[in-house]
């Protein structure tokens, strides 16, 4: 292994080291953050207008980046590959408290973000069984090929009979429901014994 390679690196950065402390500037041209600068940030956060008054030559990106620097913004997370992979497997049928042991850094608002933003969604979740036989018969069938209440009202004409769901606090419309039935491409019929 050769050595002189590392040894010449360390050199040069040694340098430019030393020419930062001695001119106040990075390579790239930007003045170096001194201790009263930061002291001024920290009394001043989270006024960055004010900062950007105090510090024109700043910019608003740079006075961000101080402030997460000193420890006095909250830090952005940058999801991983693979939190985004476990985040794929669970988001669509574990608990929102499962999720949430799984990823305790981000608020349940910051999970569903990053979850639409890479095209996740939960799985519908099974409308509640009312006990009577038509409306538990329509619900199966609305969940089976994919309908949501709403779509079920447009196409059987019902305004918002079932969004409303005004068959749980009354008895149920037969008129609404023959409607829905037909929507449904189904079809009523009484039997006698």
């Amino acid at each position: 292994m050769d050595l002189s390679f590392h040894n010449r690196t360390l050199t040069i950065s040694m340098q430019v080291k030393e020419r930062i402390r001695r001119t106040g500037y990075t390579p790239s041209g930007f003045k170096v953050w001194t201790a009263e600068e930061d002291e001024i940030v920290k009394s001043l956060y989270p006024l960055y207008a004010e900062m950007q008054l105090r510090f024109p030559e700043r910019s608003l990106k740079a006075l961000h980046g101080r402030c997460e620097r000193l420890g006095i913004a909250k830090k952005l997370h940058w999801w991983t590959g693979a939190e985004i992979s476990k985040l794929r497997r669970l988001y669509p049928t574990a608990s929102r408290v499962k999720i949430r042991e799984e990823f305790p850094r981000g608020t349940w608002r910051a999970i569903e973000a990053a979850a639409k933003r890479h095209g996740m969604s939960r799985a519908r979740r099974k409308y509640k069984r009312t006990g009577h036989h038509l409306i538990d018969a329509i619900l199966a069938r609305i969940e089976e090929i994919g309908w949501t209440l709403p779509d079920l009202d447009e196409e059987a004409r019902t305004k918002k009979y079932f969004s409303n769901q005004g068959w749980r606090r009354s008895r149920p419309n037969i008129a609404k429901i023959a409607l829905a039935v037909k929507a449904l491409d189904g079809r009523l019929a009484i039997a006698w014994n």
